[in-house]
């Protein structure tokens, strides 16, 4: 929980640490999948393109569902606690045809809220994909709004290996723009 006074974050059980957060303007992205999960962090504006701060979670293919879930919870917390966040935004669960994809979508979903609700101590904020794209003005198809991050940072990146990532750092550059 954040202790305004101190500005620390603490972590109960089974944790115990202490994170130090030194700004107030930290979001992480989080485009979520049960394949490979984007996440991105932009600070006080700015996507923050150290490696430390976007990646892929990307749990082995070939588990049991609940080991899925497990590695990418563990791998998330590594993220959360790595980028300290003071916001964390989610794209929220698309309802397509696929309702067996919906089902999976949604477990993986509920580990990320559970997850960044015990190290972060609040709810994050699940925002739909088109809310983002329409108000970035990047487009509303997948590939359209990879095109816009990849042009505005002058990135060398293909669509099959990064879209994930490009849709995270769509989902904290809303964020940051929506609370300032």
């Amino acid at each position: 929980m954040l202790d305004a006074d101190s500005g620390f974050v603490s972590i109960l059980k089974p944790y115990k640490v202490l994170i130090m957060i030194k700004s107030k303007n930290i979001f992480l992205g989080l485009d979520i999948s049960s394949k490979s999960t984007g996440y991105a962090v932009v600070s006080n504006g700015k996507w923050k393109r150290a490696e430390k701060y976007f990646g892929l979670i990307t749990p082995p293919e070939k588990i049991l569902p609940g080991e899925k879930l497990t590695y990418f919870r563990k791998e998330l917390i590594k993220v959360i606690l790595k980028t300290t966040p003071t916001h964390i935004f989610i794209e929220d669960v698309f309802g397509g045809r696929n309702i067996t994809t919906t089902k999976t979508l949604s477990r993986f979903a509920g580990v990320a809220i559970q997850s960044c609700f015990e190290i972060y101590g609040v709810e994050p904020t699940i925002i739909n994909t088109s809310t983002v794209r329409s108000f970035l003005k990047s487009g509303q198809k997948k590939e359209e709004a990879f095109s816009f991050i990849v042009s505005k940072y002058k990135l060398d990146w293909g669509f099959n290996t990064h879209n994930d990532i490009t849709d995270a750092i769509m989902l904290a550059l809303y964020g940051y723009k929506i609370t300032k």
